[in-house]
């Protein structure tokens, strides 16, 4: 708990500059990393990463794949009619999606929430910027009446032992 109070105390005497730098380079480091997920999870891209595993353990793959066939029989003639059966639905999802938006569209709602999160950052900034604003000439003015506070009492101090020492002058002659 108190390096997180710790770090918002840094935080908070970082520069307006400061923290915009740091919002901007959090904010690429997160485009930067969205992208290679894009690419990473691209169809094209788990397509070729499967292909390669079939290359590299094609025969071992297709090996055991007749073995289970003769050993399942039953387990593989209801998995080929559910296959059968999707092929049939033409890649139609109950919904009338066929899934292939699904991973774009939570990219887009993913890009969307990050820019509304830029939003808000940006606008907590400029709060936090104006509050740091209001405390510092709060300051001011709080020095200031200080000040005059003290040169009032200053003033009022040298008038009490200016008539002090006129009325010891008066008793003493």
């Amino acid at each position: 708990m108190s390096s997180i109070s710790h770090e918002m105390r840094r935080d908070a005497q970082k520069s307006p500059e400061e923290l915009e730098h740091e919002i901007n380079a959090t904010r690429a480091e997160l485009e930067d990393t969205l992208e290679e997920l894009e690419a990473r999870f691209s169809p094209n891209e788990l397509f070729n990463q499967a292909l390669s595993r079939v290359r590299e353990h094609g025969g071992e793959f297709t090996q055991n794949l007749g073995d289970s066939i003769k050993q399942n029989p039953l387990p593989t003639l209801l998995t080929s009619i559910g296959i059968a059966w999707l092929m049939a639905a033409n890649g139609q999802r109950a919904d009338g999606d066929n899934g292939a938006g699904s991973l774009r569209r939570r990219m887009h709602d993913t890009r969307d929430a990050m820019h509304r999160g830029r939003e808000k950052m940006s606008a907590a900034r400029e709060r936090a910027s104006s509050t740091v604003q209001r405390g510092q000439e709060s300051m001011r003015e709080g020095m200031d009446s200080m000040r005059e506070g003290i040169e009032s009492s200053r003033a009022a101090l040298a008038r009490s032992s200016a008539a002090l020492r006129s009325g010891a002058e008066e008793i003493t002659s």
